[in-house]
């Protein structure tokens, strides 16, 4: 099968007042290039009137094509479906909302066309990083999971096919899939840009997804978590081992004054919730390992037209 220039890859939950704005204006953008493109909309199970807006443009243009999933599976999923049809030799991936500026597309192609696998564009520090649980969410993905993640994220970003191919492989349902790509290796460039408000619609990136998310990278690129309750458990053990040799000492010397109800039960219940805590990042690495193992798809694809 022929491979085209460019694949876009647009994910859409409720999207409806903005899939026409950002067709027109990408194709205002990539016209000059004289490039042979296609625009893939995953529709991740809208519930508004995205798939029927989709379906009549389809009609009119031949370079649009869509896949709608049986349900809202999350971005990073309906972005995998995108990436698994893409037919080009190169993929981007967007948001329909228009945050992300398709005019930077000649310039990620140009460094994609010089040998870079990867083309990042990086919205500048302040612009997306406004938000408190925004600036949360990617210092502990930073700090735990992955270094040089952007302090600001990113969810801009264009692949070479090959490394498209090295992404289909990946088979983690819970994925994140900007956290793969910077683990993966390849040539990277990174390309700064103003970082725009919404002009149409919502966004549905809220605090449950980030939370979410922040754990699934965590758990799947880091084994620091476990490092951490190990080591807290064997300080624990130490000081517990000190505490009860001094006990020995001052009762052998007949000055046994550490006493009370209190300091009894403020160490039980710290040492239960330790238990507890450890309990909960094991059961977080044990779920995402049952979850694996009983091999239920990343998304389900209900609907494909345009292909």
């Amino acid at each position: 099968m022929d491979l085209c220039e460019l694949s876009i890859v647009v994910p859409c939950y409720n999207e409806e007042d903005n899939v026409i704005p950002f067709f027109l204006r990408t194709r205002d953008v990539l016209s000059p290039l004289q490039i042979n493109y296609e625009i893939i909309y995953v529709d991740d199970g809208s519930n508004d009137s995205t798939f029927s807006v989709i379906s009549n443009i389809i009609n009119e243009n031949s370079i649009i094509k869509c896949i709608r999933l049986s349900k809202n599976f999350g971005s990073h999923a309906a972005t995998m479906a995108g990436i698994s049809s893409a037919n080009g030799k190169t993929v981007a991936v967007l948001a329909a909302d228009l945050q992300n500026p398709p005019e930077l597309l000649p310039e990620m192609i140009n460094h994609w066309k010089n040998g870079a696998g990867i083309v990042w564009a990086l919205p500048e520090i302040g612009d997306k990083n406004k938000n408190y649980t925004s600036r949360v969410f990617y210092s502990l993905i930073r700090s735990i999971a992955i270094p040089e993640y952007p302090k600001q994220g990113v969810d801009f970003y264009l692949l070479d096919r090959k490394v498209v191919n090295e992404l289909k492989k990946n088979a983690d349902r819970n994925i994140m899939i900007t956290g793969n790509l910077f683990k993966m290796g390849f040539k990277q460039v990174f390309i700064p840009y103003k970082y725009t408000d919404r002009e149409r619609g919502n966004s549905k990136w809220n605090i449950s997804k980030k939370i979410k998310l922040a754990i699934d990278m965590i758990v799947s690129q880091s084994y620091i978590p476990i490092r951490i309750m190990s080591i807290f458990g064997f300080t624990i053990t130490i000081i517990s081992a000190l505490y009860a040799l001094l006990i020995m000492i001052f009762t052998l010397l007949g000055n046994n004054q550490i006493t009370g109800w209190a300091s009894t039960i403020i160490i039980v219940l710290f040492l239960g919730g330790v238990q507890l805590t450890t309990l909960g990042i094991l059961g977080e690495y044990i779920w995402r390992i049952s979850d694996q193992v009983k091999g239920k798809p990343l998304f389900i694809i209900m609907e494909k037209i345009g292909f």
